[in-house]
């Protein structure tokens, strides 16, 4: 099956401060230094069997509990990782337990910033188990969990910064410039995001079976988008040492969907 999709996506707001340096007229370069952070992260996957008849989709949610890890960045080139911590997640008894692993690789300069990224999420939770049982939260005080279902997905992006004379998009990411002024900039780019989706037994529940027939048996899904975008950032400089970051960024693309089916009967 082929389709299309166009995608929108905004740039979070993100706030940084940086002092010391050799200051010139816009910009301070820490390239011979290197930058060390801690990472916290509480991102959200889905997997989502849409069905036009219905008035709701069956989807799976990732639980997302606070996630740490670490990073770093050196002569433009920066790494981050995030790996699952055994830390006591109060509603895991409810939603289950995902396990999530995230390795973040950039290429960071004032111009331009490149970066691939790759995610794997193990355990996902029906998100609204009434599609299956309208009296669900009435006799159960939890969702029905799916620890089989696994999503890994590779993303990689690439944008351009005009006015990289003034603005520069390291110094509230990487925190290896330190921009003097508040300056904006508009920015092109393109991207590439690949998905894929295994489980070892029906997508579906068995009481679905009727309104989702060609999706019982699917394996394995795979998704690949490729986009391109066009938006404008802007990063506003106050109280001397601190920059606060936003941007809009549309994002068109193209996607193309193909999955795999059971080869035998499952029970």
């Amino acid at each position: 099956m082929r389709y299309f999709r166009i995608f929108i996506f905004c740039l979070l707001a993100s706030c940084s401060k940086v002092k010391g340096g050799n200051e010139d007229s816009t910009m301070v370069s820490y390239d011979r230094l290197v930058s060390l952070h801690l990472i916290w992260n509480t991102s959200q996957s889905s997997i989502t069997i849409e069905n036009t008849g219905l008035l709701q989709d069956l989807e799976y949610l990732t639980n997302a509990p606070l996630k740490f890890g670490f990073g770093g960045a050196y002569q433009g080139i920066s790494l981050n990782l995030t790996i699952p911590l055994d830390i006591p997640d109060g509603d895991a008894d409810k939603f289950g337990k995902t396990e999530k692993t995230r390795l973040r690789l950039g290429l960071n300069r004032d111009d331009f910033w490149a970066s691939g990224v790759y995610e794997r999420f193990s355990g996902f939770y029906l998100s609204d188990p009434t599609i299956i049982d309208e009296f669900w939260h009435s006799n159960n005080d939890f969702h029905p969990q799916r620890e089989d279902l696994q999503l890994t997905v590779i993303s990689l992006d690439f944008n351009f910064a005009f006015n990289h004379d003034e603005f520069s998009i390291r110094a509230p990411y990487v925190m290896l410039t330190k921009q003097l002024k508040s300056a904006g900039s508009f920015i092109i780019g393109s991207s590439f995001n690949y998905s894929s989706m295994v489980n070892d037994s029906s997508l579906v529940p068995v009481s679905l079976s009727e309104d989702f027939p060609s999706e019982m048996s699917i394996s394995e899904a795979k998704t690949t988008n490729i986009g391109f975008n066009f938006g404008y950032v802007y990063s506003w400089v106050f109280l001397k040492d601190f920059l606060f970051h936003v941007g809009l960024i549309p994002n068109i693309g193209v996607e193309n969907f193909n999955s795999s089916t059971w080869t035998a009967n499952q029970t």
